[in-house]
C-alpha cells in the first residue's frame, strides 16, 4: 500500500467575482478531468490520500465530485438575481479525513458562504448562540455519576445547514456547479450554510425548539441545559377535583390529614396517575383508621395555646414555604391549617417569621 506523500490537509478556494464564466461546467466536467487521478470506490480506506485541488478548475476526484454534490443538494431554490440584494458569494473547502491510525477514511467538500461580505441589519440580525459553560459540564457529569447514569454523546451531521434562515439570503451559484440553463440565477437560502453570520444562532433556534416539543425545559441560569422530568399519565380533572373537595370536607373533623391533603390539591390544574396514587393512600389511610376523631375532655382547662412550623421552599414549583399552625384551648384542638406563603421566604427565619404572623 502506498504510503502518504501529501501533507496539504486544507484548501481553500474562493470564486473570483469577475471570473465566474470559468466555472459555467457542469459536475461532469470535473469527472471527465479526474478520471486518471481519481480513487477506485473500492479503496475508499487507505494510507493513499485523494491530492487536495488548490483551484477549482484542477483536476478532482470522484469522490471529492461525489461529496460536492452531496453539498449541493442542501440547495432547493434557483431564482432570478433581483435587484438591491446582496448576494454573497461562495467558496469550497477540500480536506481528507483521516483516522487515529492517519488512513483516509473520507474525501470531505464543504460550501460556505463568505460571510464577511454580509451587512448587520440587512443581511443578519442576531449571530449569538449559547455556549454550555464548563463548570455545567462538570456539574452534569458529577450529577451523573453520582445517579449512576449512562451517557449517550451524539453528534448533528452538517448541524448548521438544518438552521431556519429568518431573512432573505441569496448566494451564487457554486464553481463547477452552474446551471448551464440559468447561469445568472442566484440561490435563495431557506436554511442556514456555513459561513453565515446568523448560522449559529439559526441552528440553536431549530435544536431549542425541538427539545421543548420533546417534553424538555430549558434551564433558568444555563440556557444550553435542557432538563427532561418524568411525569405521570394525566388523569381526569373532573374525577381528580372531586377526590380532593371530598378530603377537604373532612378535614374540618381529621386534622391529621390536613397536610397532604392541601399538598395533593396543589396539582388540581394537571394531575397525573402520580397524584392519584397520592389522594387513594388519604383514603386508604382513613378507612383504617375510621375510629379516630377528635376528643374534648370535660376538666382540660381553658388556656390557649398555639403552635406555629413552616418548612423552607418546600415547593419545587416555585420555591414558597409551607406554613401549619394548631390553636388548643387547654387540652382540646380547636382550630388547625396548612397553607403555603404568599411570598418566597430567603432564609428559614423568614419563613417562620412569616407561619407566625398568619
Amino acid at each position: 500500500m502506498k504510503s502518504s506523500t501529501t501533507n496539504v490537509e486544507t484548501s481553500i478556494v474562493e470564486i473570483p467575482s469577475n471570473e465566474e464564466e470559468v466555472f459555467h461546467e457542469s459536475s461532469e466536467s470535473f469527472q471527465e478531468e479526474s478520471s486518471s487521478s481519481s480513487l477506485n470506490d473500492d479503496v475508499q480506506q487507505s494510507s493513499e490520500e485523494v491530492r487536495v485541488p488548490s483551484s477549482n478548475t484542477q483536476s478532482i476526484s470522484n469522490n471529492m465530485v461525489s461529496e460536492m454534490q452531496d453539498e449541493l443538494d442542501q440547495f432547493s431554490r434557483l431564482v432570478p438575481r433581483l435587484e438591491g440584494k446582496t448576494i454573497i458569494k461562495t467558496k469550497w473547502i477540500f480536506k481528507n479525513k483521516k483516522d487515529e491510525s492517519s488512513l483516509v477514511i473520507r474525501n470531505k467538500a464543504r460550501l460556505v458562504a463568505v460571510g464577511y461580505s454580509q451587512q448587520e441589519g440587512i443581511d443578519y440580525d442576531e449571530t449569538f448562540a449559547p455556549v454550555a459553560r464548563i463548570k455545567a459540564i462538570r456539574l452534569f457529569l458529577v450529577y451523573a455519576a453520582h445517579m449512576d447514569f449512562t451517557i449517550f454523546q451524539m453528534d448533528v451531521k452538517t448541524a448548521f445547514l438544518n438552521g431556519i434562515l429568518k431573512e432573505e439570503v441569496y448566494v451564487g451559484q457554486p464553481p463547477g456547479f452552474v446551471s448551464k440553463q440559468y447561469p445568472d440565477h442566484v440561490y435563495a437560502l431557506d436554511k442556514a450554510l456555513y459561513g453565515l453570520k446568523q448560522a449559529p444562532r439559526a441552528w440553536y433556534d431549530v435544536l431549542s425548539q425541538f427539545l421543548i416539543d420533546s417534553g424538555f425545559q430549558k434551564g433558568s441560569i444555563n440556557t444550553t441545559l435542557f432538563i427532561k422530568k418524568k411525569v405521570g399519565k394525566p388523569v381526569n380533572h373532573t374525577d381528580y377535583r372531586s377526590m380532593i373537595g371530598s378530603l377537604m370536607y373532612v378535614t374540618s373533623s381529621r386534622p391529621d390529614i390536613m397536610f397532604s391533603t392541601y399538598m395533593c390539591a396543589r396539582y388540581q390544574a394537571n394531575p397525573n396517575e402520580h397524584h392519584v396514587s397520592a389522594v387513594k393512600r388519604i383514603f386508604r389511610y382513613l378507612k383504617g383508621t375510621i375510629n379516630l376523631g377528635l376528643w374534648y375532655p370535660k376538666d382540660s382547662g381553658f388556656k390557649l395555646t398555639a403552635y406555629s412550623d413552616a418548612d423552607h421552599a418546600g415547593c419545587h414549583l416555585d420555591q414558597k414555604s409551607t406554613s401549619d399552625s394548631v390553636q388548643f384551648l387547654g387540652d382540646k384542638l380547636v382550630c388547625w391549617s396548612s397553607k403555603k406563603q404568599n411570598c418566597v421566604s430567603i432564609y428559614t427565619a423568614e419563613s417562620e417569621y412569616v407561619a407566625v404572623s398568619s
